[in-house]
């Protein structure tokens, strides 16, 4: 076939054949002695080759190596796990936006609260955590000795379990964590050396409730850190967490945090 009927079949310009040519992608199978291009009949399947592997997006560079290389289905997968690849990072970022306006219309839906906590009785037991990722252990194990109590006295609870947060848990360092429960009815000093019976101070704070995953917490502590702000209040004392109903599906956990504050 002559350069033109090659470039019809092809459905490439004579021009785009003459490029190929020149920079050695696509020569043609022989020239003849008046100069014409002839190309042999098998070439047209390498066009064909050529023009899939520039809409897949190979460079002219790359799609020369790749002819010269491998075969045409293997490069075809190659690009395939490429493209998958590409497609999962695009999709994981487009979550990651979309997580990030449900956080940001989250954050708009916090009701900020400036009240008094009145003084309560209460049974609680300290203990300490390593940093603010291995709480669960400590804090369950507090919490049965509480509630152990709670039992052998046969008191029943008056209000949800807190959890008091000595010092800035949100470092990297240890710190403490006070599992506290209050009660109806008239106590006696606890057997378990580990609870003791004590009482949480009256105190003036900032609270919210939160709704959902206890992971997400650090956006009620934003908008409550961004009230105190606008209020030109500052913390004083230890944060408390009220956990006022935890689920098996942890998007229905009901919360309130708190945090003591006073006038900068």
């Amino acid at each position: 076939m002559r350069i033109g009927e090659i470039a019809r079949m092809a459905r490439v310009s004579v021009r785009t054949l003459h490029h190929y040519d020149a920079i050695g992608l696509f020569k043609p199978n022989l020239v003849g002695e008046s100069g014409h291009r002839i190309y042999a009949t098998h070439q047209l399947e390498t066009s064909r080759h050529i023009l899939t592997l520039k809409s897949l997006g190979f460079a002219l560079e790359e799609v020369g190596a790749a002819l010269n290389g491998s075969a045409f289905d293997v490069l075809l997968e190659q690009k395939r796990q490429e493209l998958l690849l590409e497609r999962n990072l695009l999709d994981d970022r487009l979550e990651r936006i979309e997580q990030a306006f449900l956080q940001e219309q989250r954050m708009k839906e916090y009701q900020i609260e400036l009240k008094t906590l009145p003084s309560a009785r209460v049974f609680s037991a300290r203990g300490t955590a390593k940093d603010y990722r291995h709480v669960s252990e400590p804090m369950r194990r507090l919490f049965k000795f509480v509630e152990q109590e709670l039992r052998s006295q046969q008191l029943e609870s008056a209000q949800p379990c807190v959890v008091v947060w000595h010092g800035d848990y949100r470092s990297e360092e240890q710190f403490t964590l006070e599992v506290a429960m209050g009660f109806k009815g008239e106590p006696r000093q606890p057997s378990n050396n580990e609870v003791n019976l004590t009482e949480l101070p009256s105190q003036e704070v900032v609270s919210t409730l939160h709704r959902g995953s206890f992971e997400r917490f650090g956006e009620a502590y934003a908008a409550l850190f961004a009230f105190m702000d606008a209020e030109k209040l500052i913390a004083n004392g230890a944060v408390r967490e009220v956990y006022i109903h935890v689920d098996q599906d942890e998007e229905k956990h009901v919360s309130e945090l708190q945090i003591p504050v006073r006038k900068a």
